[in-house]
């Protein structure tokens, strides 16, 4: 991917670009995925990723009503993937109408590309969900 995180569209504009002084960098993602189960006011997600710089932070915060009100912090290791267990919050009593969504973002590795140039932001999609209550 280029230095705005793009991947680029094919093997011959990624070796231009680097031929022409162009920061490269590896692939690297982040996804949240809703659980399974959720709570009727909640929100339950686990977060993965890959391509991120060892010993930096994927952090996942969970948002109710625009307001954030528990994030995750995964540990990057080496191998610069994340698999964190599901985390989540719910309400009580259950408020039909919240809305709960859950981002994550991370660092990726440094570039291939020399010099070496630090990892850049990543993103992960959004989950959203809105309470339905009994």
């Amino acid at each position: 991917m280029d230095a705005s995180g793009s991947q680029f569209s094919n093997e011959g504009a990624c070796v231009s670009s680097a031929a022409q002084g162009g920061v490269v960098y590896a692939l690297a993602g982040l996804t949240v995925e809703p659980s399974a189960n959720q709570p009727f006011d909640g929100l339950s997600v686990s977060t993965s990723g890959f391509g991120l710089a060892p010993t930096t932070f994927a952090t996942t915060s969970l948002l109710k009503n625009g307001t954030e009100i528990k994030f995750d912090a995964l540990v990057v290791p080496a191998s610069g993937i994340v698999n964190g267990s599901p985390f989540g919050s719910f309400a009580a009593p259950c408020v039909a109408g919240n809305v709960y969504s859950a981002t994550a973002t991370g660092i990726s590795a440094a570039s291939l590309s020399t010099p070496t140039m630090p990892g850049i932001p990543v993103t992960s999609n959004t989950v959203t969900r809105t309470s339905s209550c009994p």
